[in-house]
């Protein structure tokens, strides 16, 4: 039941993604307000919750936000007013704070860490190091980093943020 539930909630994330960009800044309306919390409106009029700890202040219905959507742990839409060193499709420096047996946690601006799975390292990342990355996004529309950006070099969308 789990899995097809899962299974579920991806393919309708799949359904609205050519409107709404997973990993990017959307503009998007303030769709209602249940007790502290607050969730937005997407063009397919599917709720994003809002998962900010201090949302903006005086934020009313109908009001619009600039905010960054992702998938989060559970495969549900959310989005957050915190933008962070990056977005997906974007190269930039960053440093790892952690590394575990799924492979290398980056600090990337926002509360949970962005991981670099082993199987998109050229080589053993280190904590305190920073690394030249780029951001994607996986099969499950979740936001994962690469150090194997040799084939995007000719890409003439390549471009490096920033150094972080």
């Amino acid at each position: 039941m789990l899995l097809q539930v899962t299974h579920f909630l991806l393919l309708n994330v799949q359904l609205i993604l050519p409107m709404l960009q997973i990993g990017k800044i959307n503009t998007l309306k303030v769709a209602s307000r249940v007790g502290s919390e607050i969730y937005l409106a997407s063009p397919t009029s599917v709720k994003v919750l809002l998962v900010d700890k201090k949302p903006p202040a005086n934020c009313q219905v109908g009001d619009t936000l600039d905010v960054f959507v992702y998938v989060d742990m559970d495969g549900h839409l959310a989005a957050t007013t915190a933008i962070p060193k990056a977005l997906v499709d974007e190269v930039a420096w960053l440093k790892v704070v952690s590394v575990n047996r799924v492979g290398a946690f980056l600090d990337w601006g926002l509360p949970k860490d962005l991981l670099v799975p082993f199987g998109e390292q050229h080589h053993e990342l280190e904590v305190g190091n920073p690394y030249l990355v780029r951001l994607f996004l996986d099969a499950q529309n979740r936001i994962l980093a690469t150090t194997k950006i040799d084939k995007y070099i000719a890409d003439e969308n390549f471009g490096i943020v920033k150094l972080v």
